[in-house]
C-alpha cells in the first residue's frame, strides 16, 4: 500500500489524527504509537536533522502555528 501523501496533507489539516492513523497501515500505526509511548525516542527523533526541516516547511505552509 503506497501513501497519496495529498490523502494525508489533507487529514492532518483537518486536525483529525483519527482520520489520519485509520489512513495508515497497522504496522505504521503501531511504530507511530510505540514511538509515541517513549518520551526519549520522541526527543530524539524531534532533534532529527529531518524532523526540524519537516516542522519548518509546516510552518511555512500554515500547518502548525509557529
Amino acid at each position: 500500500m503506497e501513501y497519496n501523501i495529498d490523502t494525508i496533507i489533507e487529514k492532518a489539516r483537518s486536525g483529525n489524527a483519527q482520520e489520519l492513523m485509520k489512513s495508515l497501515k497497522e504496522e505504521d500505526v503501531k511504530r507511530i504509537k510505540g514511538l509515541l509511548q517513549n518520551e526519549e525516542a520522541c526527543k530524539q527523533l524531534l532533534k532529527s536533522e529531518q524532523a526540524k526541516k519537516l516542522m519548518e516547511m509546516l510552518k511555512r505552509g500554515g500547518m502548525i502555528g509557529g
